[in-house]
């Protein structure tokens, strides 16, 4: 990761942040992950969603405000969804205020969900299985490091025994 000379601590602790979640990855802990990952985020809520042929489902998401990781499941249609917008492209998405966002014009979420980060997560054999995100009701920012953590951990997913069939 590239060092922030200007503030040595900052990289120090998103160094740390990632630490922490790859050893939660590699035990399996994907609700723990969340957890950690979130605390990087200004984003209420941090998700794994699932394609499943015609939608997209929450695998594991984590509420900041309900503090509970996979304690709420969402089922999103795939027009619906911003995740489309990854599977479509397979690359991360980023979305700061789908308000003023010409991407989003039209889009059923755009007035729930303003702002939304995520990365594709990949099978094994390269396949699609769904994408991992920030998003929020409220529009955020989001920095380098944030989104450079966010592909990181997607890697590290890739393939994981821990995930759901999709």
């Amino acid at each position: 990761m590239p060092q922030n000379l200007n503030h040595p601590s900052t990289s120090q602790s998103a160094t740390d942040k990632q630490l922490q979640i790859e050893a939660a990855l590699n035990t399996g802990q994907i609700q723990s992950a969340l957890r950690l990952l979130n605390q990087s985020s200004p984003h209420r809520f941090t998700g794994l969603f699932c394609w499943e042929g015609s939608a997209f489902r929450s695998a594991y998401l984590f509420d900041r405000e309900q503090q509970e990781a996979g304690s709420t499941e969402m089922y999103v249609p795939f027009d619906e969804s911003y995740c489309s917008f990854v599977s479509k492209t397979q690359k991360t998405f980023i979305v700061l205020d789908s308000l003023t966002d010409p991407r989003l014009e039209g889009h059923p979420a755009r007035a729930d969900f303003r702002s939304y980060a995520a990365v594709p997560i990949f099978n094994e054999d390269g396949s699609f299985w769904g994408t991992l995100c920030y998003f929020d009701a409220h529009d955020n920012q989001v920095s380098p490091t944030q989104i450079e953590i966010l592909e990181r951990v997607g890697l590290l997913l890739k393939g994981s025994p821990y995930l759901p069939a999709a």
